[in-house]
């Protein structure tokens, strides 16, 4: 996106039709941490002058580079400190950075570990949420679904991005199906596969993702929380703001009655 302020993104959210904005939980992002209370209340009175939500906090922390071994004490306090930061702006859901495993382990037991510490940072705020969104190359839906039903706290959802099903070999549309009960947030992007038999990032609606069937499918099963535009960044990629409009038009476009207005 481009270098706006939370005033800017906000006027263009409200401009162009948008209910809410996932905002940047980091330093030099849209909040951090140690953000004092008047920065906290300057953000909160910028969005509500516009009458636009803050859908989720999105944690851009490291939680392992799949080279050193991770601090799993070091993510546990981090975790509990942006769950603070969330309470105190009104007990916002978190999204957590899932990391990579490094080569002394499995990525199974990588992600065993970010559910304790998830659980540890529940135990610690327990009024916030927190979820973890699949990523290619490190947590596939499937994983990361199965480790949301394993800790089975409602505190504790699914944020899934169908465009990196494919990199995992998944089906994105069976993953929707399965998980649509544990899955909190829908961020959609789009693929188009490559030569080498990779999946790169391209204009939304150009691609082979079938989101208005991942909607129906989400829908069908009782999901009801935010769809949210995901852009991918490319080399060949506008900035996001050229793609703001566009995506409203696109979402209508799929006839989902709940996503028409």
């Amino acid at each position: 996106m481009p270098p706006w302020s939370n005033a800017e993104f906000v006027d263009k959210a409200a401009e162009l039709g948008y209910e809410g904005i996932d905002i940047r939980c980091t330093t030099g992002g849209n909040i951090s941490t140690d953000a004092s209370e008047a920065e906290i209340d300057d953000v909160l009175k910028t969005f509500a002058a516009k009458n636009i939500q803050i859908a989720s906090l999105l944690g851009y922390q490291k939680r392992g580079n799949g080279k050193e071994p991770v601090d799993w004490n070091a993510v546990e306090a981090d975790l509990v400190a942006n769950a603070r930061l969330a309470q105190r702006m009104g007990n916002l859901p978190f999204r957590i950075t899932v990391g990579y495993a490094d080569p002394s382990t499995t990525r199974a037991e990588y992600l065993a570990n970010l559910g304790e510490a998830t659980k540890t940072a529940m135990r610690e705020v327990p009024s916030v949420s927190f979820m973890v969104q699949n990523h290619a190359g490190s947590s596939s839906a499937g994983e990361l679904g199965a480790l949301v039903e394993k800790v089975n706290d409602p505190r504790f959802r699914l944020g899934f991005s169908p465009d990196h099903c494919y990199e995992e070999g998944e089906d994105p549309v069976e993953m929707a199906a399965r998980y649509a009960p544990v899955t909190q947030q829908l961020h959609i992007a789009d693929r188009v596969k490559t030569e080498d038999g990779h999946y790169k990032a391209c204009w939304i609606g150009d691609g082979i993702e079938p989101h208005g069937k991942i909607l129906e499918t989400l829908a069908a099963r009782g999901f009801d929380g935010w769809v949210s535009l995901k852009w991918e960044r490319g080399a060949d990629m506008p900035l996001g703001d050229t793609l703001l409009p566009h995506y409203v038009t696109y979402i209508k476009s799929l006839g989902i009655p709940a996503l028409a207005r």
